[in-house]
């Protein structure tokens, strides 16, 4: 599948899914925003706008932590933001190119604070911490 392709197949589910989310559906929803998941995660791993692909990865992942939360399932909210944090931040340890190291790096900005917003407002005073970035990457060698 082309990247053009996948890009509207992405819009097409995370659309798909909010209208559900909004209707109240759901396992429509669900469906519709795991797909997205799927389908964001194989723009992560080639697509030629590298902050598109992370910020679909990002809308995808945070989408279903919304529903979940709208559901009284704010640990199951928390897995999704984790598991979105992790997912970009294990990206970046094998990322080369500058343009990718840099959406990245905004991804993972945007799901730090998410996480530790949810964490602030859900959590049961329990600590528990995520590193920023967790890993460790060379700059010097990637970003002038």
């Amino acid at each position: 599948m082309r990247n053009e392709d996948s890009v509207e197949l992405w819009k097409k589910h995370i659309n798909a899914g909010n209208d559900n989310f909004d209707k109240q559906q759901i396992l429509g929803a669900l469906a519709h925003y795991q797909e997205a998941i799927s389908l964001a995660e194989q723009l992560l791993s080639g697509h030629q706008d590298p902050k598109g692909a992370v910020a679909a990865t990002v809308v995808s992942y945070h989408n279903l932590a919304d529903l979940y939360l709208r559901e009284g399932q704010p640990v199951l909210a928390e897995c999704e933001l984790e598991n979105v944090h992790t997912k970009l931040s294990n990206c970046l340890n094998k990322e080369k190119s500058d343009n990718k190291v840099r959406a990245l790096l905004w991804g993972i900005n945007r799901t730090y604070f998410a996480l530790m917003s949810h964490r602030e407002t859900y959590s049961d005073n329990t600590e528990v911490s995520v590193p920023f970035l967790p890993f460790e990457h060379n700059f010097k060698n990637n970003l002038s």
